[in-house]
Formats: C-alpha cells, structure tokens, sequence
C-alpha cells in the first residue's frame, strides 16, 4: 500500500484503517518521521490511539487541540 510518504507493509496499513491502536499509532509516527508532521492524516491515527488510550498519543493530540495545529482547530477545552 503506499501512503504519503511512501511504501507501507499492506498488513500495517490494513490494521491501522480497521483501528488497530498498534498500528495506528506505527502509522503516526512512520508519517513523523517522514516529515508529515503538520498533517491530518497524522492526526487521525493519533485519534484512534488516544481513544485506546495510548499516553502519547493524548500528549500529541492534546498538544494539536490546544495549538491548533495538524489541522485541529483550537479546543482549549478538549484538550
């Protein structure tokens, strides 16, 4: 499958567009790591973390809300 930023293992990608929090967040930071760090696509995977549960992705998302960035409006509250 490719993703922005390149070719990602089919079963990865399959995973994370069913919702598998592992996946989820490998995809998130593959697209990190790849310079896809202000984007929404990023930011969906962290959102299927964070309702997992993951600390990281909280972190990241709560830091998203409150700056508006990666596509998020700003949602002080939310965050």
């Amino acid at each position: 499958a490719w993703v922005g930023m390149g070719f990602v293992p089919a079963p990865l990608a399959r995973a994370a567009h069913y919702g598998n929090p592992s996946a989820c967040g490998t995809m998130a930071q593959l697209l990190e790591v790849n310079g896809h760090t202000n984007d929404c696509e990023v930011m969906l995977y962290w959102r299927r973390c964070a309702k997992w549960g993951d600390a990281e992705a909280m972190l990241k998302l709560g830091f998203a809300l409150y700056e508006g960035t990666c596509g998020c409006a700003v949602d002080v509250d939310a965050a």
